[in-house]
């Protein structure tokens, strides 16, 4: 709009119509060379520099709803960190596992407890000697024992005696398997017929 009006105007200066002046078909007799050469320049100029602006095209950006803000809020994840729970630790002590016993096997006896009675005889200076052994066991072992002697010589009763006050010491408390006796008071021939005795109980009380 602009340059059309500087157009009019130097138009009017030069003495040409504005329609002439634009199209260069018209000059004024009176407007030399030079200055139409200047007129022409200006109206190029004008050209060039008065383009048209063009307008920013603003897009409308639409405003969010407060739903959507809310929304937003609502399903946005938390960034504070969980804190996981700590495990639990007893400080209490384990209950130590007692082992299981292992059953002991029932032990099994070789003779029949109870009470036995048996006669040993033995061969002494004076003669022939006979004499019972009486005893009890129970689990093989000899609980109680008793010697009675038949005296028949003098010398042999004298020995018979001792023998018979010490066999106690010596056999209760033994294993009725195992029961060997040997010299008991200084007696050394009155336990022959003492370990006689004994092997016949052994086979009276065997299961």
């Amino acid at each position: 709009m602009r340059s059309r009006r500087a157009l009019t105007a130097l138009a009017a200066l030069s003495g040409v119509s504005a329609v002439g002046f634009l199209t260069g078909c018209s000059v004024a007799p009176s407007m030399s060379a030079h200055a139409l050469a200047e007129a022409q320049a200006a109206v190029r100029a004008s050209h060039s520099t008065s383009a048209p602006t063009p307008h920013p095209i603003v897009s409308a950006v639409p405003t969010p709803s407060a739903t959507s803000s809310t929304a937003s809020a609502v399903t946005k994840p938390s960034s504070k960190p969980t804190s996981s729970p700590t495990p639990h630790t007893s400080t209490e002590p384990k209950p130590k596992s007692t082992p299981t016993p292992t059953p002991s096997a029932t032990p099994t006896y070789e003779y029949t407890d109870g009470k036995y009675s048996a006669q040993g005889s033995y061969t002494s200076p004076g003669g022939n000697e006979t004499l019972r052994v009486n005893l009890t066991i129970a689990n093989d072992v000899i609980q109680s024992i008793y010697v009675h002697s038949v005296h028949v010589d003098s010398t042999a009763r004298e020995y018979e005696s001792r023998f018979e006050s010490g066999i106690s010491g010596v056999a209760v408390g033994k294993d009725l398997a195992t029961l060997d006796v040997g010299a008991v008071g200084g007696s050394s021939l009155t336990c022959i017929g003492f370990n006689a005795a004994i092997v016949t109980i052994r086979n009276e009380a065997k299961k």
